[in-house]
């Protein structure tokens, strides 16, 4: 592992995504390697965008996502599980299972009198586990490292030796919409923001219809329906038509700003105790009475319930 005061991580590609050398084994070592990505491998890219679009004075910081297995893709949930399906039916299936999820939950929200938008609809469809096109991030870089160890540390029955790679996906997604739809702005999928911002939000108006789907994904704010999405400092990336954009748009760009931190499954345990103390827990990540269970069960030593 590279020590702590060190000047430079180094990446090699891997699967086609530029990915660390050395595994991260602390949370310090972690901080370190998001520094270094952010403020020395990505510079000359962020300065370019910046100089791209200096009308907009705020700069996105990078989102994140973790994993517990390194060979997951970043793919949605509808083209993982649709996978055998050619990329018509699985449109087709996704307009089906958007509109019986609009006419048969409707009642069952808190809220039945108040009509979602479709940017709102969708978000409370992944929400609830929906197969649909959007991808779990945020912007909280140690709640990605929580979820990249979770499952492998306060899972049942694991041992290291059987134990995947885990990692966390840094990603810019000021360089996502660039390469996307010409913006360096993630976008909002609301009507009012769409009508407010039209060079910007209304490109993302065609991600909701699956008949004029862009092909590559962009990167979205979504509106907070649940405590746990504030708590998980929640945002997505919405995909068009190709299944493993991200693939290949690190293919096709040599500078592309999205990589991973490899986790050393190893430490994982000695990681989960830095943030721990760190304050963060399960019950920070998951505000509710299933979340204090399962923060309690670990303090016993007990391993969690993954059964949400």
């Amino acid at each position: 592992m590279c020590p702590r005061n060190s000047v430079e991580w180094k990446f090699k590609k891997e699967s086609g995504y530029q990915t660390t050398e050395a595994s991260i084994e602390s949370i310090s070592a972690f901080g370190d390697c998001v520094n270094y990505v952010w403020n020395n491998k990505w510079r000359e890219g962020r300065n370019k965008l910046q100089k791209k679009y200096p009308q907009y004075i705020e700069e996105e910081f990078p989102w994140f996502r973790g994993v517990y297995d390194i060979n997951h893709d970043l793919i949605p949930g509808l083209y993982w599980l649709f996978k055998s399906k050619n990329k018509r039916q699985i449109l087709n299936i996704a307009e089906d299972i958007r509109e019986e999820f609009r006419r048969r939950g409707e009642y069952l929200s808190s809220e039945p009198h108040q009509k979602l938008e479709d940017g709102e609809l969708y978000v409370l469809m992944r929400h609830y586990a929906a197969p649909t096109r959007l991808l779990d991030w945020t912007e909280g870089a140690l709640i990605a490292l929580y979820f990249a160890i979770r499952m492998l540390a306060f899972g049942k029955n694991k041992t290291l030796e059987e134990d995947p790679v885990p990692c966390v996906w840094m990603l810019n997604p000021s360089w996502l919409n660039h390469k996307s739809i010409r913006t360096p702005l993630p976008t909002y999928l609301t009507t009012s923001a769409m009508k407010n911002y039209p060079k910007t939000d209304w490109k993302a108006r065609k991600y909701l219809i699956e008949k004029k789907l862009p092909p590559n994904p962009i990167a979205i704010y979504p509106h907070y329906r649940d405590p746990k999405m504030p708590a998980q400092k929640s945002v997505f990336t919405i995909h068009g038509s190709i299944r493993n954009a991200f693939h290949k748009l690190c293919l096709s760009d040599p500078q592309a700003q999205i990589c991973r931190l490899k986790i050393n499954p190893e430490k994982i345990r000695d990681i989960a105790v830095e943030l721990r103390l760190m304050g963060i827990t399960e019950s920070t990540i998951f505000p509710d009475l299933k979340g204090l269970a399962n923060e309690i069960r670990n303090e016993k030593d007990i391993p969690f319930s993954f059964d949400r």
